[in-house]
């Protein structure tokens, strides 16, 4: 069974990191994590995704409200739960995943002089 890559999926979109225990090995898509504000997501398997929270509260309210979502661990400093891909967005409206940064256009300009030539023969 693989799990989701989430590197490939959503790596044009949201911050992905390493879990903690991955070791150094980044080539494993089950040590791939999706940073989010609240905590981060994680792969399951091929047609579920976690999410683990950083605190509980209101967050946890949320994701227990929908329909779906299926608690795996409570916690004092954080909760567990796992959901079907399907609900990934409803799930990442209350986790709210970190953006990979784009530089404006006027930001590459500037750091553009100091780049080398993608041939070095010109």
């Amino acid at each position: 069974m693989n799990p989701i890559n989430l590197k490939t999926e959503f790596g044009d979109k949201w911050q992905i990191g390493l879990d903690e225990a991955a070791n150094g090995r980044s080539d494993d898509p089950w040590n791939y994590v999706v940073r989010c504000r609240y905590g981060h997501l994680y792969p399951v398997d091929e047609g579920r995704i976690g999410a683990a929270t950083d605190c509980t509260g209101v967050t946890l309210q949320k994701l227990a409200a929908m329909g779906g979502v299926h608690l795996f661990h409570d916690g004092e400093g954080g909760t567990n739960v796992v959901f079907p891909l399907a609900k990934l967005r409803y799930i990442a409206r209350v986790m709210e995943p970190k953006s990979v940064r784009q530089p404006s256009p006027a930001q590459g300009a500037t750091s553009a002089p100091g780049r080398l030539p993608e041939n070095p023969l010109e």
